[in-house]
């Protein structure tokens, strides 16, 4: 009797240590798998989006700044790629046409027709990054600051100076004229500044059409300038910089101050106007903006106000033809708010955009998952074999027992 049990016992724990071996190796080959799949340890909130062929394109990067890509998401099916568009430093943009899609940087200009990648390398290399690209004539166009403000638009591969725009440049402040009340800017002649800094202004360009919308911002005081359509400056042999008296001719003709206080957060098309998403101060609301009928006395006017969430970056994004507009709060650690604006009503846009967090979740999730697994066969399996060895070996023991007796 004490020599069958102990056979048993034998029996059981070579069976469960096998069982555990196989465990063991099944979890190193778990491991050892999951390793290939860890998700990034850093966050990386989106920087801009844009809309190109459907998808909502993110740019994002790590917290040092030196590392980016672009996170493709389809509009309609919510599927979400890494791109495989390159992303050269320093970085100054990217704009679309609806059909092609270039990403611009200090040196490299990369044209993206479908699958197909174009690179170019001009010759004249860009000076400061003041101005996001836009569209002019139909082509990628910034503008440069080498001391004048210069329209460069690309063509075959090249930066084609098309001549200097007129711009407020910096230091300049707004008065009201005493005689006939209308609101102007100042020259830097007239009250000059020691702090005047070109590297604290920056524009930004829409193109509707055919007719570009400029935003001239003046960083450390948030002074937002606004004009329709680009002025050249025409001269006479004259040589005159940015910042000088000669260059503000528009100021008194066509530029117009938009009162959005602090928060200037950006702007997109928005079907044959502009929209412009506003903070006006931290925790208070965010104020959309719609472009008034021409005519009208104030260029823009409030069309709605929401309550912010918790977000590090607020992005608007648009379709070529802004028809549809898409108001995007990054907050970091969760997916991507995302909801459409539609005459004056934000709608929510069910696209889960996976983040690092849920990234890890996810990873996290399917590790346990394929252990409990592994854990519960092993269970089974011992269970099974302990049963399956104690009745044969009681069938056995009865076995020899019946032959003996007779």
């Amino acid at each position: 009797m004490n020599e069958r049990v102990s056979d048993r016992r034998t029996s059981v724990i070579a069976l469960g240590t096998l069982l555990v071996m196989l465990q063991v190796a099944g979890i190193a080959v778990v491991l050892i798998l999951a390793s290939q799949t860890v998700p990034p340890s850093y966050l990386r909130p989106f920087e801009i989006a844009t809309i190109h062929r459907n998808e909502l394109l993110l740019l994002s990067g790590n917290p040092s700044g030196i590392h980016y890509e672009i996170k493709a998401v389809d509009l309609q099916s919510g599927r979400e790629r890494m791109s495989d568009y390159p992303v050269h430093l320093p970085w100054n943009g990217w704009v679309t046409d609806g059909k092609l899609l270039w990403l611009i940087g200090g040196g490299l200009v990369v044209e993206i027709d479908g699958e197909r990648q174009t690179e170019y390398r001009p010759q004249r290399k860009l000076n400061a990054q003041i101005c996001m690209p836009f569209l002019y004539e139909g082509s990628p166009a910034v503008i440069d600051n080498d001391g004048l403000y210069h329209l460069l638009v690309l063509n075959k591969g090249e930066w084609e100076d098309r001549g200097e725009v007129a711009l407020p440049g910096v230091g300049r402040r707004w008065e009201t004229d005493e005689h006939t009340r209308e609101v102007r800017l100042v020259p830097l002649w007239k009250e000059p500044r020691s702090n005047s800094n070109p590297a604290l202004e920056y524009h930004r360009v829409t193109s509707v059409g055919n007719t570009q919308h400029l935003f001239h911002i003046e960083g450390h005081l948030q002074i937002v300038s606004y004009r329709e359509g680009l002025e050249f400056v025409t001269r006479d042999g004259e040589i005159a910089s940015a910042t000088s008296p000669s260059n503000v001719a528009s100021d008194v003709t066509g530029w117009k101050m938009l009162d959005f206080g602090p928060g200037f957060l950006g702007f997109c098309r928005a079907n044959d106007g502009i929209l412009i998403a506003n903070l006006l101060q931290p925790h208070m609301p965010i104020q959309f903006w719609e472009q008034t009928p021409p005519g009208s006395e104030k260029p823009f006017q409030v069309a709605m106000e929401t309550a912010p969430t918790s977000w590090q970056t607020i992005s608007l994004a648009s379709t070529f033809d802004g028809k549809d507009v898409y108001f995007i709060e990054d907050r970091n650690l969760f997916s991507p708010r995302i909801r459409r604006y539609e005459q004056g009503e934000l709608k929510e846009v069910d696209l889960p955009i996976s983040t690092p967090i849920t990234k890890w979740l996810h990873w996290t999730k399917r590790v346990l998952m394929q252990f409990a697994a592994i854990m519960f066969v092993g269970t089974i399996l011992l269970v099974c074999g302990s049963m399956w060895l104690s009745r044969s070996q009681d069938s056995s023991y009865q076995f020899g027992h019946e032959t003996a007796s007779g």
